[in-house]
């Protein structure tokens, strides 16, 4: 894959022209990251699931403080058990609790997922 030099475009404020150009190119990751530093977090979580670490759409609906786009992107993360997994060791080294416990079930770790419910105190799966 060619990732093209965006260097300039965010040089100048570009982000959105830098973060096409590298959808284009499928550099999916690295457009949601651009796209978040600008705030821009929903596309930001598009884009990282659909890249080739979806866990990082996790840490874009956090950064939104948006609860319904951290919601629905937990539910996207049940269906890819891996990055669910990954995005659960994230929740918990941010103090996430709650977060933590739904993505280990989402993962299908449920006997770690009840844990972090109770430790929560949250009534659980």
């Amino acid at each position: 894959m060619q990732i093209p030099d965006v260097r300039a475009l965010l040089a100048r404020g570009d982000h959105v022209e830098a973060a096409r150009l590298l959808r284009e190119a499928g550099a999916l990751r690295e457009a949601a990251d651009v796209l978040a530093q600008i705030w821009r977090h929903a596309e930001a979580v598009e884009l990282a699931l659909a890249s080739e670490r979806p866990e990082d759409a996790y840490k874009h609906a956090v950064a939104s403080n948006d609860v319904r786009l951290v919601e629905r992107t937990i539910d996207s993360l049940a269906s890819k058990p891996d990055a669910a997994r990954r995005a659960a060791d994230l929740a918990e080294v941010r103090g996430r609790i709650a977060d933590a416990a739904s993505l280990r079930r989402a993962a299908g770790e449920l006997p770690e997922a009840a844990a972090l419910y109770e430790k929560a105190g949250e009534l659980g799966l």
